[in-house]
C-alpha cells in the first residue's frame, strides 16, 4: 500500500509539474510571437500609409479625410 501511494504521488508531482512548465512556456512562447507579429503589422502599416501619402495616390475631394 505504501508503494501505491508513493507511485501515485509520483505521477501526480509528474502531472503538475509538467502543465505548470508546459504551460509557463507556451505562454511565453505565444507572447513572443503575438509582439513580434504586431511590431510587424505596425511597422508595414506605417511604411504603406507614408508610401501612399509621398505619391499623392488620393488626390481627389473624395479620398480626403479632413
Amino acid at each position: 500500500m505504501p508503494f501505491l501511494l508513493g507511485l501515485l504521488g509520483g505521477l501526480f508531482d509528474f502531472i503538475v509539474k509538467k502543465i505548470a512548465f508546459g504551460g509557463w512556456r507556451f505562454a511565453l512562447f505565444m507572447t513572443f510571437w503575438l509582439s513580434l507579429y504586431l511590431v510587424l503589422l505596425t511597422a508595414s502599416r506605417d511604411w504603406l500609409n507614408q508610401l501612399l501619402a509621398d505619391q499623392d495616390v488620393f488626390r481627389h475631394e473624395w479620398w480626403v479625410m479632413e
